[in-house]
């Protein structure tokens, strides 16, 4: 039998308190991502209560699915992610979520708005791909799949401000990445998914220096946790 597994991400629930970002971008040229991202900044910053049980209720709901339809390897949705990239970049220092700054993304898809990178990138040490990796297991006996952006991926969906060295920033976001992986594999997860979509949009970059990035990225993973990208 081949293993099944899921990419990645499910639609959001309406009653979660978050909204999806890239739901907000199809067919809005981008004009509504920029609220998305700041109402998940004033969601971070205001939140009275941590709204933990309907994350893990939106989170049962679609590990069922999968479960019922016999996928072997689990994920959790991202239901806690308003965007698979900038919910990691919320988690590092040098990142700016208030100012954002227009920039065309996907290769000509659409214009809009994103955070903006005006200092070093670095890890603040607050794990957060360890914490969500549990709470999805605790819900299920399959295993769980863990993903988590590229650094080519985050770069495309970022405006740099600080580096203008697409090397140098790669390297950095990569470091933040293996921090995180590394720690959930300390949290037992054995399934870790990098997703780089832009290898395909940026061939020469992926070729010169992305392939080094998530070798970065996986750096002193053991041979006993399979690496997905």
């Amino acid at each position: 039998k081949i293993p099944t597994t899921t990419i990645g991400s499910f639609p959001k629930p309406s009653y979660l308190p978050i909204r999806d970002w890239f739901d907000s971008a199809r067919g809005q040229d981008g004009m509504n991502t920029e609220k998305t991202t700041l109402e998940f900044t004033a969601y971070e910053e205001n939140r009275k209560e941590i709204h933990e049980d309907l994350f893990l209720k939106a989170t049962k709901e679609v590990l069922t699915i999968q479960e019922n339809i016999g996928i072997d390897i689990l994920t959790d949705g991202e239901v806690r992610r308003e965007n698979y990239v900038h919910y990691h970049c919320r988690h590092l220092k040098g990142f700016d979520f208030k100012d954002l700054e227009q920039r065309v993304v996907r290769g000509g898809a659409y214009k809009t708005k994103l955070p903006a990178i005006r200092n070093r990138i670095e890890h603040f040490g607050n794990f957060y791909a360890a914490h969500d990796f549990l709470s999805g297991q605790s819900l299920t006996k399959m295993p769980l799949k863990f993903t988590l952006p590229g650094p080519l991926t985050i770069m495309d969906t970022s405006a740099d401000c600080f580096y203008n060295d697409r090397i140098s920033l790669n390297i950095d976001l990569a470091e933040t990445l293996n921090k995180e992986i590394l720690q959930l594999v300390q949290s037992g997860c054995r399934y870790i998914q990098i997703d780089e979509p832009l290898f395909a949009r940026q061939v020469d970059d992926a070729l010169s220096f992305g392939i080094e990035g998530i070798e970065r990225c996986f750096h002193k993973v053991p041979t006993d946790v399979t690496k997905i990208i």
